[in-house]
């Protein structure tokens, strides 16, 4: 059952962040029966806060989230993940009417959030300083590896049918623009070795590939918005929005794909029982692309230096927003505009200054940061708070600001800490971060895996180290130092690169168009020589070597690591015909800029060098 609980918690807490009016006792059946079906989840306008933008969700959806988890053979059958249709249109916070009441709310889930941030970095930081970090390991390495190929093994996951929309109407009111990113589907699939669907139960080899169609980044000029029109009509835009084979939407200008690509992964479990051993990569990961395009025209140049300068303007002007009026112009509204700017100087200055020190308001203020020290206690000793002191309690941390939020719990847990550790009945870190606030809820990784641990049963435990094929307390695996443990290729079959005008009639002209056929790329790493991580020790090395020895410094030039480089560039050529259109009548200036080949030398030969 130890599965059922932590997923239950995981999805609770994330889908609750993020989806409005969850019905919880529901997932919680889905979760335990092992078939969960959530459709048209509502994304809540605060979804996107932890980006820190002055942007806000005018409308977001999930049509369709689907989990489907065999618990009775879970280590040997497919678990299946399908999410459909998410459509999301974000606009400005200037651009979107202002409301008092989802502005509070907005500005209540981002000071839960961050104490929730504070008090998890103090809290890793107390861990460490007492001891319990090493306990939290608790697994090795070789147990989180052979975890997680089991879960890439058994997983098949499907998306499909994304379009997440930008508009803008403020940066250039004359000229709105909308940027978004489509994808028609990501499907991740088991294959049998000739790459063939099937249910995946070798648990030496392991066999996925993925598809990726029609992955998309749009930039369209002077475009209609999409988050003025009703949800219906809104949400059969964004569809259509979505370029897939069948169809390619009118009037999108893409700067980025669409991209189709597939992926292939092999995870080989056991290299020492190879032919001959330790022959073939532990990860072997293989990308193919069909075309990358990447373009730009002037228009859409020119709205994203405008849309980086408004994002900067729109930051400042975040405080002021509610004085502000619904307006695009300034042309027949002198007598708004003038007003906003006098209430806002009034409001954020001179009124809030003489606020704040009013001897009414100080004592006002110091007994909410009383009442909230109290209620807080309370709820940090397990005690169930009545309704209307929880109320209380959500009131005090809507009216308080962050930083006297932050110092009066940090208070009250220091005293209980103080409390406990007098009355000795148990531990002072148990006793202080035994619990959780009302107001915020920790979901750490830390905490999943202690949550983890706690709900196993030994017999859970041996089924799943049995399933996964993990050993307790086995030495840890030791590879020959020429073992390649990780190789990756990737193949591109055409890159466009394309810059374009507009002129007069609106028409597109290309003025820079350069395609580059067939680009290979391979890595390979080696775990037991440390390949990979020469680059980040070699700023510290460099001060230890001014403090060596002559005798410890040739020492040091002798073990030192090295990079093996081969590169081979075939650089292009270059046509340049007289007319500007290349026939093959006209004269052509050719330029050849030759090739480039670049290769490490021997061990001894850059020794003697360097000697």
């Amino acid at each position: 059952m130890v599965f059922q609980s932590v997923l239950s918690y995981v999805l609770n807490k994330y889908l609750g962040e993020f989806v409005e009016n969850l019905d919880e006792n529901q997932l919680n059946v889905g979760i335990w029966g092992g078939d969960v079906e959530l459709k048209d989840l509502v994304l809540k306008p605060a979804a996107l806060a932890e980006l820190d933008l002055p942007i806000q969700s005018v409308y977001g959806k999930i049509g369709k989230l689907v989990l489907k988890i065999p618990w009775k053979s879970l280590y040997t059958s497919s678990t299946v993940i399908t999410v459909e249709d998410i459509y999301l249109v974000v606009q400005p916070n200037q651009q979107v009417r202002y409301d008092p009441v989802k502005e509070e709310q907005r500005l209540y889930d981002y000071k839960v959030k961050e104490i929730q941030r504070v008090e998890e970095t103090k809290r890793a930081e107390d861990e460490k300083l007492a001891g319990k970090a090493p306990a939290k390991a608790g697994w090795t390495q070789e147990f989180a590896e052979k975890l997680v190929a089991t879960i890439i093994k058994n997983i098949q996951l499907s998306i499909k049918h994304i379009h997440i929309r930008y508009e803008d109407k403020v940066t250039n009111p004359k000229f709105p623009f909308s940027f978004g990113v489509t994808l028609d589907q990501l499907i991740v699939e088991s294959t049998d070795a000739n790459w063939k669907k099937t249910i995946a139960d070798d648990i030496i080899k392991i066999y996925k590939i993925l598809h990726l169609e029609n992955l998309a980044i749009y930039l369209n000029c002077k475009s209609s918005l999409y988050g003025d029109l009703p949800v219906t009509q809104m949400l059969s835009k964004l569809e259509l929005g979505i370029a897939s084979k069948e169809h390619n939407p009118d009037g999108f200008k893409y700067i980025l794909g669409p991209i189709n690509s597939s992926a292939r992964l092999i995870m080989n479990q056991k290299p020492e029982i190879d032919q001959p051993p330790y022959t073939i990569p532990k990860f072997h990961f293989n990308l193919q692309m069909e075309t990358l395009y990447i373009g730009m025209n002037k228009s859409q140049y020119r709205d994203i230096i405008a849309l980086v300068d408004s994002m900067g303007r729109m930051t400042k002007g975040i405080p002021y927003r509610k004085y502000r009026p619904n307006l695009t112009e300034y042309k027949g509204h002198y007598r708004d505009w003038w007003k906003f700017a006098i209430t806002a100087v009034l409001e954020q200055d001179v009124k809030r200054k003489r606020r704040e020190w009013n001897w009414d308001n100080i004592l006002d203020y110091r007994k909410k940061c009383r009442t909230y020290k109290e209620l807080y206690s309370l709820s940090n000793q397990k005690k169930a708070l009545k309704p209307e002191d929880a109320e209380k309690l959500k009131s005090c941390e809507k009216g308080l600001d962050l930083t006297n939020l932050i110092i009066i719990r940090q208070q009250v847990q220091a005293q209980a800490m103080k409390e406990a550790k007098e009355k000795g009945k148990q531990s002072w870190w148990d006793w202080a971060w035994g619990s959780k606030s009302n107001s915020s809820k920790d979901g750490s990784k830390g905490d999943i895996i202690d949550q983890f641990k706690k709900e196993m049963t030994p017999e859970e435990k041996q089924n799943m180290y049995k399933a996964i094929g993990y050993q307790e307390n086995a030495a840890p695996a030791e590879y020959p130092e020429e073992f390649v443990d990780i190789t990756a290729t990737f193949l591109l079959k055409a890159l466009q690169l394309e810059l374009s005008d507009v002129d007069l009639t609106e028409k597109s002209v290309t003025v820079l168009k350069v395609d580059l056929n067939t680009v290979r790329c391979k890595l390979e790493t080696r775990a037991a020589a440390s390949a990979m991580k020469i680059a980040d020790v070699a700023q510290s090395r460099l001060t230890d070597f001014k403090e060596m020895s002559s005798l410890g410094l040739q020492y040091a030039v002798e073990k030192r690591p090295l990079v093996d480089l081969n590169v081979d560039l075939q650089a292009p050529i270059l046509l340049m015909p007289h007319t500007g259109k290349y026939t093959g009548n006209e004269n052509i200036l050719l330029v050849n800029l030759g090739r480039v080949k670049v290769f490490s030398y021997g061990r001894r030969f850059v020794y003697h060098i360097i000697i």
